[in-house]
């Protein structure tokens, strides 16, 4: 569409309310279009602007290839200058600060002439959902155009963050390992710290916390609270400030952070720069300690979970999903979707109970940091706010509900969509004994398998784009093994293309990898390696894994000797024997409905 300029903005409402959600839309552009943008929306933007650009230019040495050709590609094909990063920061350095509100308004005006307007709608092919007539659309635009509105009430919050800072709690015990250079603290209050400092990038820090237990500990009646209790306390906010009070709070800063119930654990994770660490400690404090109840927050994110669950089902790959998750938990009913039922069902209360007793105490938390930073100035940071969080000295840990894959060959195809295209899942589960040596074996044959299928199924037999290869060893909460092979293909190839899979997977079970896939493979692994070693999000999963699983901490980033070519070819023939038994499988099939398109589109 070169050279096409276009302003895009997109509404997801619910699908009877397309109207509606449209008058929305117009009204605000009305808005801005008659008052324009207030003085502290304006230096707010040019804050994060100018923050974006100086973590660019604080981290110009560390710039990937790829950002380069990226660049490259991007003047190619659009235009502009080429120019450093240095000379990009210093322009906005110089040129931020002059831009004027009127100015803003009067390119904004530009933009929002009628007579360049196209709107596109989409909606759900169901029963009792239509799309709304052009007519009408078009006199939703037209009875909002002029109609005089009210400024935008941008009020900012001047409440603390942390209104009463906790009291620090001391580091009482200190370790060292050398051969990874991780430290550990541990804090009064029971909480561990295992730290990494790193040069990998110039201003980025990596948080995480982890403490076992998760939803595994509630009973089935709660269990639809639990799972959705993150997404109710993050729609309040924290402390005194709403969700939309704390993102104007942040602006021009580079920090965030999150928490997640997951089945068998809680779990914290955040990020910031160098100037900004403070602020990561403390909102992970209150994250933990001040979670906000706020009903209009919560009411809005119904509306919007509403919407998505009753229109996921429009889409074949979530069906698809859906199959898949059903078959390899035996339909449990602790892994089945949620429902707009359970929307209703949801109880608020208890939601925020279940968030403070998964967060409320901090005693067997593990929080790992890892990126550019001075163990000895972040300490004070620690010390107050983890060392302040709320303990009560709990000894918990997960529960197994029991949730097993099925034995032996289990095949099932859905019939959904009318795209002329299949896609098909194999996945192969077992027994796995859990220790590094097998995790590094499955990781070999995830490797053959990428490469020999993608040279068959693509190269050979021109019947897919790609082939997606995926294994997994867990420990938690029984060691099982996981391996998932999947591609699109013509629906009529799809029966054609397993049986090929299924030959190489005979084949790689009778000989092994060849020499020169050995040689391919090593090679591969040696450079994402060292692409991974300068990484400090590998750095993170790596300590909260070593750390997990009782693995010696000095071990991270050794890279140790790989076995020899004979050593590989048996070590990976054994793997494709003991993790690819064709007698224990499951295939699922995704293929189109019979019939022809629903639905229309008009212009306006």
């Amino acid at each position: 569409m070169r050279p096409l300029d276009a302003l895009v903005l997109t509404a997801t409402v619910p699908d009877t309310a397309v109207e509606a959600g449209l008058r929305l839309v117009f009204t605000e552009l009305e808005r801005i279009a008659q008052h324009g943008v207030g003085a502290p929306e304006l230096e707010r933007k040019k804050a994060e602007l100018l923050r974006m650009t100086e973590q660019r230019y604080a981290e110009r040495e560390k710039t990937t290839s790829a950002s380069f050709a990226a660049e490259y590609v991007s003047h190619f094909l659009y235009g502009g200058a080429l120019i450093d990063v240095a000379t990009e920061y210093d322009l906005y350095r110089r040129l931020l600060p002059g831009i004027t509100a009127d100015e803003l308004r009067a390119v904004i005006a530009e933009w929002l002439d009628p007579a360049d307007c196209v709107i596109t709608v989409s909606v759900p092919a169901k029963a009792g959902v239509a799309l709304p007539a052009e007519e009408s659309l078009a006199a939703v635009v037209r009875s909002v155009r002029g109609q005089p509105t009210e400024p935008y009430d941008d009020v900012v919050s001047d409440a603390p963050l942390v209104a009463e800072p906790p009291a620090p709690a001391p580091i009482v015990a200190e370790r060292e390992y050398p051969g990874s250079g991780v430290r550990e603290w541990r804090l009064a209050n029971g909480v561990r710290v295992l730290l990494k400092p790193t040069d990998f990038q110039e201003d980025l820090v990596l948080l995480a916390g982890r403490s076992p237990g998760g939803t595994s500990l509630y009973p089935d009646e709660d269990y639809v609270t639990a799972l959705l209790t993150i997404a109710i306390v993050q729609a309040g906010g924290v402390g005194s400030l709403s969700t939309l009070d704390l993102q104007k709070r942040l602006a021009g800063t580079h920090v965030s952070v999150g928490t997640s119930l997951e089945p068998l654990a809680e779990v914290v994770s955040g990020a910031s720069s160098r100037q900004d660490l403070e602020l990561l400690f403390q909102l992970t404090y209150l994250k933990l300690t001040a979670p906000r109840l706020d009903s209009t927050a919560i009411e809005a994110y119904r509306t919007r979970a509403r919407t998505l669950f009753e229109n996921r089902g429009s889409s074949p790959e979530w069906h698809l999903q859906d199959t898949l998750r059903a078959v390899l938990t035996q339909d449990h009913p602790r892994a089945r979707p949620l429902t707009t039922a359970d929307l209703e069902r949801l109880d608020i209360d208890r939601a925020f109970a279940i968030y403070r007793d998964r967060f409320g105490d901090a005693s067997d938390f593990t929080f790992y940091l890892v990126g550019s930073f001075e163990p000895e100035t972040i300490r004070p940071y620690v010390e107050r706010y983890l060392g302040g969080l709320p303990a009560a000295s709990r000894v918990e840990s997960w529960r197994d509900l029991g949730i097993r894959p099925p034995d032996g060959v289990v095949r099932k195809v859905v019939r959904k969509g009318l795209e002329p295209k299949g896609t098909v899942q194999l996945v192969f589960t077992g027994a796995f004994e859990f220790e590094r040596g097998n995790l590094a074996r499955l990781e070999d044959l995830r490797d053959l398998l990428q490469l020999r299928l993608r040279e068959k199924l693509r190269e050979d037999l021109g019947g897919t784009y790609g082939v997606r290869v995926g294994v997994s060893g867990t420990r938690d909460p029984r060691p099982e093994y996981r391996v998932s092979i999947g591609f699109s293909a013509d629906p009529d190839r799809l029966d054609e293309l397993v049986d090929v899979v299924f030959a190489e997977i005979e084949s790689i079970q009778r000989a092994g990898p060849t020499p020169a896939e050995i040689e391919k493979i090593r090679e591969m692994q040696k450079r994402s390696r060292e692409v991974r070693l300068r990484d400090n999000q590998f750095w993170l999963m790596q300590l909260m894994n070593y750390d997990r699983y009782g693995w010696d901490l000095d071990e991270i980033g050794r890279t140790g000797t790989p076995p020899g070519t004979t050593e590989s070819i048996d070590a990976i023939r054994d793997a494709a024997k003991r993790y690819l038994d064709p007698a224990n499988h499951i295939r699922v099939d995704l293929v189109p409905e019979r019939g022809e398109p629903v639905g229309a589109t008009s212009p306006l």
